[in-house]
Order: structure tokens, then sequence, then C-alpha cells
């Protein structure tokens, strides 16, 4: 028999992967009930796309108006449940997956009966106004909508425990002289996260082609976050651990020595353990999460954990072990006589000074 908690991660997870895909079908039902009961009241065509200022400038047919609705809600929607059980080792993550799902199905829900309502009785659907008390209204039903998400994705994270996380692998120390200057630096970068931010400025001038140009805002500052994450550059030194984003100096994350038990490595799966990619925050850990696969694992003096998935971590890992251990030692040279014979230094590739890709 499974143990309690594995039951309980089970149990939870296909709850809320139940509840992030039947949200957009009980939206899209929504919509084709109001639909049916308004049919015989409604313009041919329905303007589907306003100005900033609510005038229709795109119109669908009265026939394509429920499959164009049932693609977008239907379609966005499948893509959270996915997300929802293959974060199943992370239940933090996951449950803002679900809430995110629900969120989207209201507003996905709210905007298409709030168009046919706006038609109601209109003999040209030119007249139609949709201004921005609707969107207004949108926000707050995916605010609503999120809530409701969250509650029903229940229990809380702190609940359900880590199941499926590779274990922690220690990394050791070493052979280097206490004089020796030792740096480990690499860059990485996330393939998914490097299309996404390329293919997001594409949909924001598609966007502002077919419609008004400042949605496609959005994409554009969408992708600068999002490029900023792409890649990053990881460094180990007498500083501890830093990893800056992008070409800027500005934002990073530091783990001073002082805050870190052990360095090792571990297999990370970035879905499943993490529920994707970038900077992300789970029960008891948190990291740079840019692909599936090797990472720097960081035991901190708190009890959590911090994580980077970078290449070569096991000799990162080795740096910062040997230099956390450097800075607890005591320094009492001065009562310990002559300074001993200097060990051999490392043969390690970097010759135990500088490991840099």
């Amino acid at each position: 028999m499974a143990p309690a908690r594995t039951r309980s991660l089970r149990s939870v997870t296909i709850r809320r992967t139940l509840v992030a895909g039947g949200a957009p079908v009980v939206g899209f039902t929504l919509v084709a009930v109001a639909f049916a009961a308004w049919h015989a009241r409604l313009p041919d065509p329905l303007a589907t796309h306003m100005t900033a200022n609510g005038r229709p400038d795109g119109f669908t047919s009265r026939g394509a108006f429920l499959p164009v609705f049932a693609a977008l809600l239907l379609g966005l929607g499948s893509f959270f449940p996915v997300i929802a059980w293959v974060s199943r080792a992370n239940p933090g993550g996951q449950r803002g997956t679900t809430a995110t799902g629900v969120g989207l199905s209201g507003i996905l829900t709210f905007i298409p009966i709030m168009l046919l309502h706006a038609h109601l009785d209109a003999d040209d659907s030119s007249t139609v106004r949709f201004g921005m008390g609707y969107l207004a209204a949108g926000l707050g039903v995916l605010v609503v909508a999120a809530g409701l998400g969250w509650l029903l994705a229940g229990p809380p994270a702190n609940e359900v425990v880590e199941a499926a996380t590779a274990p922690h692998a220690k990394a050791g120390h070493l052979e280097a002289r206490d004089s020796e200057v030792l740096v480990w630096t690499r860059r990485a970068v996330s393939p998914v996260l490097a299309v996404i931010s390329v293919a997001m400025p594409v949909v924001g001038v598609v966007v502002g082609i077919l419609g008004d140009w400042w949605p496609s805002l959005v994409f554009l500052s969408a992708a600068l976050l999002t490029g900023a994450f792409a890649a990053v550059r990881v460094t180990a030194n007498t500083s501890g651990l830093t990893v800056a984003y992008g070409p800027l100096p500005r934002p990073r994350t530091q783990v001073p020595l002082a805050r870190i038990s052990e360095a090792g490595t571990r297999d990370v799966r970035a879905l499943r353990d993490f529920g994707g990619w970038g900077y992300r925050m789970r029960p008891g850990a948190s990291g740079v999460i840019l692909r599936s696969g090797e990472a720097l694992s960081l035991k901190l003096a708190t009890g959590s954990t911090f994580v980077v998935t970078v290449r070569d971590a096991r000799t990162a890992a080795s740096v910062i072990n040997t230099l956390a251990a450097r800075r607890r030692q005591p320094d009492d040279r001065d009562d310990a006589g002559p300074e001993p014979a200097p060990r051999a230094a490392p043969t390690t590739e970097g010759h135990g000074r500088c490991w840099s890709a």
C-alpha cells in the first residue's frame, strides 16, 4: 500500500487537475447557454474586437462566434490541467497554476457573455459599444475566479510534502592551498525561455497589425522580462553564489557563504519539481530553473534549499564547500607555530584557480 503522504499527493494532484480542466468547460457551457438564449436577438455579424475607445473594428459571423470562443477557452484551458498534472511534485506551484487557469477561464467566459449582452436587439453591430468599464469588470472577475480556484485547489501546499525530487548528492571539497584564489563561473541559457522571449515580440507585432498597438506593449514587456531570465551568469567565489540575469549588472541573486551549510548536486525536472522555468519558489526550496537536468543544490542554514540548473554543477559545489570550510576555520595561525608546508595544487581543470565557461 502506498504511504499516506503519497496518497495525499496523488489525490491533491487529481483534484487540482480536474479543477483546472473543468473551469474552461464550465465557462464554455455558460457562453453556449447565453448564446442559445439570446440567438434570436443578435445581429449578424457580431463585433468581436474593439478599439481603446470601445468602437468595433473587428467582426465575426454569428455562426462562427461560438466555435471561435470554444477554441479560445478550451484550447487555452487545456494547457493548465496538463501543467497541474506534470508539476505534481511541486504542490505550491501546482496550486498557483490551478488558480491562474481558473482565473483566465473566468475572464474568457465573462468577455464573450458581455459581448453578446451588448449586442442584444442591436440592428447593426457597428453601433455597439464595449467600454473600458467592461474590461475593468472583467479584471475583477479574473481576480475572484482565481481566488475561487485557489480555494478549490486546496489543501494548503504545506500539508503535502515532496515525493519525487531526486536526492541531494554531496560534492566534497577541493585539494587546494588556503592561499589559492578559487573562482567558478559559467553561463547558463534556458532554451524554453529563449524561444518564448523571441516569440512574444512576434505575437505582439501580429496583435498590433490586426488590432491596436497598445496591447502589443504587454507582449513586448513580457518578452523583456522573460529574456532577462533566459540567460544567466552563475559565479561561485569568496562572496558565495551569485546569479546575474541578462547583460545588466542588476538584478542579481546572491547567497553568501555564511548562509550555506553544504553544497551538492541533484537532478531537477523543471515542470515536475518547480512548475516551470525562471526564478521559482516552492515549499522549502527556491531557485533559478532554466532547464531540466543537472543542478547545483545549496542546503542553507535556514533549512531550505536553493537550486540553480547549470552544467558542471559538481565543480561549483566543490568550490563552494572549500570556500565555506575556509571561512569556518578559526584564525589561529599565530598560536600554531610555523606555517605548514603547502599542499599540492589541485589537478582539476583550471589549476584550482578559475573555472570559466
